[in-house]
């Protein structure tokens, strides 16, 4: 047990000690209703033995005057309806990819053109694929390393070209194209892709009517 400081400040000062309660609640105690602004006295059918401090609770009744309330009703705070478990009979699968990098992607075409045919069900595992409820890209699709632009000047502005990112971009929407018309997509931009304030970094939800190509 804790050592009490007011048992130690009797001993000490050879007080004494206050007796030990077994009970902190008896039938004389009040109850109040209270907020930041206001207090009241509960007066009526209330239970004092089933109440402790901190309960949500709205009361219908009147109000006596004097910071006094006499209570004809009362409901306390339910629980929410809970949701039936489990939510599904069968196994449902999410697929994350990450670091794509498309801006080389012709070092994995082909595996690409199998994941697409594999979510698609034509190369077998029907069953599987079909448990398949949403694919997250999760980051750096365009490239993993931050690309060192060289800088050419314009007569109007300073701009850097990058013939890469652009077909990347082009590569990379064409991919999605093919995915969401085979299930829900969330792409989450990363450290190394290009996005602004059209294209934040945040995820964002892809359907099939949503992707237009580039």
């Amino acid at each position: 047990l804790k050592p009490s400081i007011l048992k130690q400040l009797a001993e000490a000062n050879q007080l004494t000690p206050q007796p030990i309660l077994h009970h902190f609640t008896d039938e004389s105690d009040p109850l109040f209703l209270e907020d930041e602004l206001q207090r009241y006295l509960l007066l009526g059918p209330l239970d004092i033995k089933k109440l402790v401090t901190g309960i949500t609770c709205a009361l219908l009744g009147s109000d006596m005057g004097k910071g006094k309330f006499m209570v004809e009703d009362y409901i306390f705070a339910g629980y929410r309806q809970q949701i039936e478990r489990p939510l599904f009979n069968d196994d449902v699968y999410v697929v994350f990819l990450s670091a794509l990098n498309f801006i080389k992607h012709e070092n994995f075409t082909s595996n690409l053109e199998l994941f697409a045919y594999w979510m698609s069900g034509m190369l077998g595992d029907e069953d599987t694929v079909s448990k398949v409820a949403r694919v997250i890209i999760a980051g750096n699709s365009i490239q993993t390393v931050t690309e060192k632009l060289r800088p050419t000047i314009s007569l109007t502005s300073r701009v850097t070209e990058s013939t890469e990112s652009i077909e990347a971009v082009k590569s990379f929407d064409y991919f999605l194209l093919q995915l969401c018309e085979l299930v829900d997509v969330d792409v989450m931009p990363g450290e190394h892709d290009p996005s602004n304030h059209f294209t934040a970094k945040e995820h964002a939800l892809l359907h099939v009517s949503q992707v237009v190509s580039v």
